[in-house]
């Protein structure tokens, strides 16, 4: 049985791939949630969460009584607020390698970012596609 994607996603994935092909550029106001819910024919329920997910990933920028707008690439990163720490150590139970994880998700804390750990083997190829996950 085939499941369809909730409406919000939809909208969401809309938006995001508009501003992606720079049919929607930096700066851009976007429509109102009123007229986004004409435009899709969908609530301003599903808008809002469609507008609510899409600046939390930093593609947009909601501003009080102004609009939303589309944000710059640089936004984007800088609003990403994760860290990934590869690691690779023949002993995961090794202690220092403890430390090192604490430490570093401590300082993270401290400077409002989350810290995501990835144990890797010695293995370029799954190295790479960690890199590739966490970018």
């Amino acid at each position: 049985m085939e499941t369809k994607a909730a409406k919000y996603m939809v909208v969401k994935q809309s938006i995001k791939q508009q501003i992606e092909n720079g049919t929607l550029a930096v700066n851009d106001r976007l429509p109102s949630e009123t007229e986004y819910a004409q435009i899709y024919q969908v609530s301003t329920i599903t808008i809002r969460r469609a507008l609510t997910e899409l600046a939390k990933e930093g593609y947009i920028k909601r501003l009080k009584h102004k609009g939303t707008f589309v944000t710059s690439a640089t936004d984007i990163c800088a609003t990403s607020h994760l860290i990934a720490l590869l690691l690779y150590s023949e002993d995961r139970n090794d202690n220092s390698y403890i430390q090192i994880i604490r430490g570093a998700q401590t300082k993270a804390s401290s400077m409002g970012y989350s810290l995501i750990v990835e144990w890797i083997d010695a293995d370029a190829e799954q190295e790479s596609l960690a890199i590739q996950k966490n970018v």
